[in-house]
């Protein structure tokens, strides 16, 4: 089974961040789970690169992998809850986009 992958896809865009993912996605054209994956790192560093040889894996396997970037927190800003925005925002994409 092969893999497609379409990086940068622009998932939403919040306080004027836009906010970026990858798919990856197995070439065959049925319908397949989708797993979001939100890195780790305390919400305070990360990307979404790590999941470059697990998107691979599972697509191959049959499963698509949705992988996010999310806003950061920054040092004395206040920032909780705008990560817990964007992980919501990532899988109201999917949601949406899977019905088209």
């Amino acid at each position: 089974m092969g893999v497609d992958i379409q990086r940068g896809i622009e998932y939403a865009r919040h306080d004027g961040v836009a906010l970026l993912s990858d798919l990856y996605t197995p070439d065959e054209a049925d319908s397949h789970p989708v797993l979001v994956a939100v890195h780790g790192g305390g919400w305070q560093q990360g990307t979404r690169d790590i999941y470059k040889h697990w998107g691979r894996f599972l697509a191959a396997r049959g499963y698509a992998l949705f992988a996010i970037d999310y806003r950061l927190s920054k040092p004395r800003e206040p920032s909780y809850p705008a990560a817990v925005h964007d992980v919501r925002a990532a899988v109201q994409f999917i949601n949406r986009e899977a019905r088209h």
